[in-house]
Order: structure tokens, then sequence, then C-alpha cells
């Protein structure tokens, strides 16, 4: 009886000790700032996910648990999964993460083969890329208008006063046409006449030119913007629809 009791013990002290550490996973895992899925390689099926794998999906944890990847977290389609169909190693590779309202996540990911009480599980963890992209995307901006700012600068060194004017209206169109306008202007100010006059234009395909309607505008109608570019400073309206109706620009 004695050995019965001793061996009782020691399983529940087992069962105990194998409670706490998958609390401890658990714990660990949920506050990893990064997303962590556990996948059959099999089936595809999620088994497993913590919390910040959730967060980045945009849904509950017990949402993700039992569904098929394909489609669903990973791009990928039925029968083309990079690592068990194509045989890819996934180790900090840029890839997207599909989110649970249709969005798309760019993420750095990798995938880990595990085994899992003697079952080979995929461990596929990810983190969100999304503001290093942006931070990519605009220092690329950055470094293409800087090239063109040069290059149009360059453009006007020595150049003769009769193609003074057509290089102004060719800096105008690529200048619109790298930003996406609908239309570029120079206006020159008359301040004798207190008016200003629109003195080149450059329009998008499909814009109709508005040049000869803007001679002789008087700059009563825009004061806030003569004193502003007084003082050497820029106006910036990002949203004309957006400019109250008794606005007079």
């Amino acid at each position: 009886a004695g050995f019965a009791i001793a061996v009782e013990e020691r399983r529940r002290l087992a069962m105990e000790a194998l409670s706490q550490s998958d609390a401890l996973q658990r714990t660990l895992l949920d506050n990893i700032d990064a997303g962590v899925v556990v996948v059959d390689p099999t089936t595809h099926r999620v088994e497993r996910g913590n919390a910040k794998a959730a967060e980045m999906f945009g849904a509950r944890v017990e949402q993700i648990i039992g569904c098929v990847c394909h489609q669903f977290l990973c791009p990928a389609e039925k029968g083309r999964c990079p690592v068990t169909d194509l045989g890819q190693d996934v180790d900090n590779c840029e890839r997207v993460l599909l989110r649970a309202d249709g969005s798309s996540m760019a993420i750095m990911k990798s995938i880990r083969r595990i085994h899992i009480d003697g079952a080979e599980k995929l461990l596929e963890t990810f983190i969100d890329i999304t503001r290093l992209k942006q931070a990519e995307a605009e220092r690329e901006l950055q470094i293409r208008m800087q090239k063109m700012l040069i290059k149009l600068s360059s453009a006007f060194i020595n150049i003769p006063l009769d193609q003074v004017d057509a290089s102004i209206d060719a800096s105008l169109g690529e200048l619109g046409a790298f930003i996406g306008a609908d239309r570029a202007y120079v206006f020159a100010y008359v301040y004798e006449q207190q008016t200003c006059r629109n003195t080149h234009e450059w329009c998008a395909d499909g814009i109709e030119p508005q040049k000869d309607e803007l001679q002789a505008v008087p700059l009563a109608l825009m004061p806030d913007w003569v004193e502003t570019h007084r003082q050497g400073e820029a106006i910036r309206i990002p949203d004309v629809s957006a400019l109250q109706p008794d606005d007079r620009i």
C-alpha cells in the first residue's frame, strides 16, 4: 500500500510540474512581441497560437485554432505551401499576413520544423514590419525626389533666355507627374496692381487648362496667401474638398 501511495504521489507531482511548465510556456508565449503559431504539416491546420498572433490577425486566439492556414494566415494556395510542398526555407523572409478583415500586413517570418509529443509540427514566428516598409518607401521617395530636383536644377544652368519658359513648363510637368497632381502652376505677383497672374501651367491628361482664366487675379481674394508668401513660407492644402464653402480660394 505504501508503494502505491508513493507512486501516486510522484505521478501527482509530475502532473503538477507539467501543468506549471505548460502555464509558464503560455505566459512566455503571450508576452513575446511576435506572432507564434504551431501548424500541423499534414493538415495545415493551426493547432496553437499566442495572443500577439491573434492581435496581428485581428481576431481572438480561439478563432484561429483549427483553421487551415492556406488563404487564411498565409496567401499560399492549397498544395503550394512554401515549406511542405515547395521545399523552401523560410528564415527571416519578408512575407504577407492575411488578416481577418481582408487586409494584408507586411511581416518578417520564420518557420521551423519541431516535434511535440513525438509528432512533427511547423513552428511559425512572425513580426510586423509595416513601419519598416513605410520608412523604406519614404526614404526611396525622398531619394527619387532629390534626384529629380538635382536634374531640374541642372537643366537651368546656362540655359538660353528663349528656352526658359519651355524649361519651366517641362519642370512643372515632371513635378506634377511625380506627385500625381492634376495640374501645376506658376503665378507672378504684381504688387503695383495688387494682382497676380498665371505665367506657366502644366495639366495632366484630361485636365482642362485654366491659365487664360487666371490673369489679373485680385490679391484681395487671397490675403492669407499673400501674407504667407511675403514671409517666405509655403501654403499646403491637403484636401481642397475640405475647404469651407465660403472660402474664396
